[in-house]
């Protein structure tokens, strides 16, 4: 069945981009994690054997219950009430906040007549599919546990967490592939999904898209790219086939730090996005920072980035204010690692340090 074969690719392309992002960032102890979740895990490790192994066991044990839970759902669904769609219905998922306050943006100002569903939503998900359609789910799934069990890799147990749900989501694609899906995956399992089950696949970029990034398979086809940065459009051009590709509305607004705390303008902002691969990088470019009076020194940790709580507390040290997740501060100066936000800052700072 060809969904099986995405399926199976998704998870292969899933793990390969997880070996990328470890040689990438040159993560300690990167040979000895699994390819899953590999911030996280990388930190455990490096706090001791006994954190990584209970963090190990905790994830495993997720996946365990998850299975239970999920096949548990398709067999109860036979008793839900079917949940109907019509040509005002577009699909979502998201893998972040950050990706959802995006897509909601586009869909909110180009979109606004329609009626959403989050396909993420594993009773959503159910409602949408018929009693044939979670039959084959099921077949699918079978396939690709025993598939899971003789590759004998912690690397696919651990990425099957949500097996059952990518099925379904790739079931109910290729059966309503001319249903607009919006999604923030750019080069995980979710765009491969999309790419290859829908012909309305909405992409709406949440960071920066390298090109140099090696790959198993292409990912398929974007109807639309919503990009934030219009740069980045030929490096998703090497993974994906656009037809075609808009400007994504702006969903940010920007923290006046001057006006908020009362600041002169004799003293200079400087705003570190952190990163954590560059942590020790950002510690000493703010311990020289934290040398001169009159710098107001603004942090905001990365969303995704697994800090620990002595990550936390060094930087709630040495900074001003720590910004929120949602807050974008003006400043003088920024500091960051190339990324999107470099972009989103050029018109906004006089200052742009790259680490």
């Amino acid at each position: 069945m060809i969904e099986e074969k995405i399926i199976k690719r998704a998870i292969l392309i899933e793990r390969h981009v997880n070996i990328e992002i470890k040689n990438w960032h040159k993560l300690p102890f990167k040979d000895q994690i699994p390819n899953f979740r590999v911030f996280k895990f990388s930190s455990n490790r490096k706090s001791g054997m006994l954190k990584y192994n209970v963090f190990l066991l905790v994830n495993i044990l997720y996946v365990f219950f998850s299975h239970i839970w999920h096949v548990l759902i398709v067999f109860v669904s036979v008793f839900f009430i079917p949940m109907k769609i019509n040509k005002e219905t577009v699909f979502y998922l998201t893998t972040s906040k950050l990706g959802l306050r995006n897509i909601f943006t586009v869909i909110n100002k180009e979109f606004s007549e329609k009626i959403i569903i989050n396909i993420k939503n594993p009773i959503k998900l159910m409602r949408l599919l018929n009693n044939k359609d979670k039959l084959k789910i099921l077949q699918i799934y079978c396939n690709l546990i025993k598939w899971i069990y003789n590759t004998k890799k912690i690397d696919f147990l651990l990425l099957s967490h949500d097996l059952l749900m990518l099925i379904s989501v790739c079931v109910l694609l290729k059966n309503k592939n001319l249903i607009d899906i919006f999604c923030d995956d750019q080069l995980q399992r979710f765009a491969f999904i999309c790419g290859h089950s829908s012909k309305a696949f909405n992409l709406c970029q949440h960071g920066s898209q390298d090109n140099d990034i090696s790959v198993l398979y292409r990912y398929g086809k974007i109807k639309c790219l919503w990009y934030i940065n219009k740069n980045d459009i030929q490096s998703f051009r090497t993974y994906f086939t656009l037809n075609r590709y808009k400007a994504q509305p702006s969903s940010i607004t920007f923290l006046d730090i001057r006006c908020n705390f009362n600041l002169s303008h004799d003293e200079e902002i400087v705003f570190l996005a952190s990163s954590l691969p560059h942590f020790e990088r950002e510690l000493e470019i703010i311990s020289k920072i934290r040398q001169s009076k009159n710098i107001f020194l603004v942090i905001k940790l990365h969303p995704l980035h697994p800090y620990t709580k002595y990550h936390r507390a060094i930087f709630k040290n040495y900074a001003n204010y720590v910004c929120k997740n949602t807050e974008y501060p003006l400043c003088d100066n920024l500091i960051c690692a190339k990324g999107s936000i470099t972009n989103l800052y050029k018109d906004k700072c006089s200052r742009i340090t790259i680490i």
